[in-house]
This record gives C-alpha cells, structure tokens and sequence, in this order.
C-alpha cells in the first residue's frame, strides 16, 4: 500500500512540475509553446523518476548507466 500511494504521490508532483514550468515559461515569454512544452514534460519526467527511485522502490543496488 505505500507504493502504490508514493507512486500516486511521485504522478501528482510531477503533474504540478508539469503545470508550473509550463506556465512560467509562456506567462514571462521564455520560449515558443512546443519548446517550453518539451521543456516542461521532460522537468516532470526528472521529478517523478527522481520521487520514485528515491521513495517508492528504494534504493538499487545496480547502476543506472552501464
């Protein structure tokens, strides 16, 4: 039952991440729409993948990169 609300967790973070990168990038002019929507997707994929690595299936014991 933990993971399965870390994972919700790590999905709601990421979602806000999403939102609110997004909408600092439009709303201050930084970049075109399709930029700073890559920008944002790939800030909330760091987030979630970071929450849940860290809190929902623990640390590894094997390397990320080969």
């Amino acid at each position: 039952m933990r993971r399965i609300q870390f994972f919700l967790f790590a999905g709601a973070v990421g979602f806000a991440v999403d939102v609110g990168v997004l909408w600092l990038l439009l709303r201050f002019d930084l970049l075109d729409p399709f930029s700073a929507r890559v920008l944002a997707i790939a800030a909330a994929m760091l987030c979630t993948y970071l929450i849940n690595r860290t809190f929902t299936f623990g640390a590894s014991h094997r390397r990320v990169s080969v």
